[in-house]
C-alpha cells in the first residue's frame, strides 16, 4: 500500500524514531519496559507494536534497524525517484487498503506507466498496513497472483 509519489506519511515517523533513539537500552531489562517508555511518545498501539517487533535482546538489547540512519534518511525514503521509462515489465500485484490515505486515484497513471503489467487490488476494511489489517485477504490475493 504505497504509491509511486512523494510520501508525506514518512515524515510522520520522525517522532516515533526519535522516541526510539532516545531510549537507553543499556538500562532496559524487558520488552515491557521499552513499551512503557514508548507509550507517551507513540500513543498508537499498532505503531508501537510494529516498532517493538524490531527490538532484539540477544546478545544485548538493541534495535535491529539502524535508527540513526533511518532518521537521517527520511527525506530520501519519502521521495520517489524520477524514472523516464518503465523499468519493470513483469507482473506486479499492487495491494492497497480501502481505508488507506497512502494511495490515491491520481497515483494510478504513474504506477501503470512505471509498471505496465500491474494488477491493482483494493483490500476492503484495510488501512496502510494491509497485511496486518486483513492477513487472510492478503494471503488469498498473493496466492491467486502467484498461481
Amino acid at each position: 500500500d504505497i504509491a509511486p509519489s512523494q510520501s508525506a506519511g514518512v515524515a510522520k515517523l520522525r517522532p516515533a524514531l526519535e522516541a526510539v533513539a532516545a531510549i537507553d537500552l543499556s538500562k532496559i531489562d524487558s520488552r515491557k519496559a521499552v513499551d512503557e517508555q514508548l507509550q507517551q511518545s507513540i500513543t498508537d498501539p499498532a505503531l508501537r507494536a510494529l516498532v517493538l517487533q524490531n527490538l532484539r535482546s540477544v546478545p544485548d538489547w538493541h534495535w535491529q534497524p539502524n535508527i540513526e540512519l533511518l532518521l537521517a534518511s527520511l527525506p530520501r525514503i519519502a521521495a520517489w525517484p524520477k524514472v523516464r521509462e518503465a523499468n519493470y515489465l513483469g507482473p506486479v500485484l499492487w495491494l492497497t487498503g480501502s481505508e488507506s490515505a497512502h494511495v490515491k486515484p491520481a497515483d494510478d497513471a504513474e504506477m501503470y506507466r512505471l509498471f505496465p503489467n500491474t494488477k491493482k487490488l483494493e483490500i476492503a476494511a484495510a488501512g496502510h498496513w494491509v497485511h496486518a489489517d486483513q492477513p487472510r485477504a492478503v494471503i488469498d490475493a498473493l496466492t491467486a497472483f502467484l498461481d
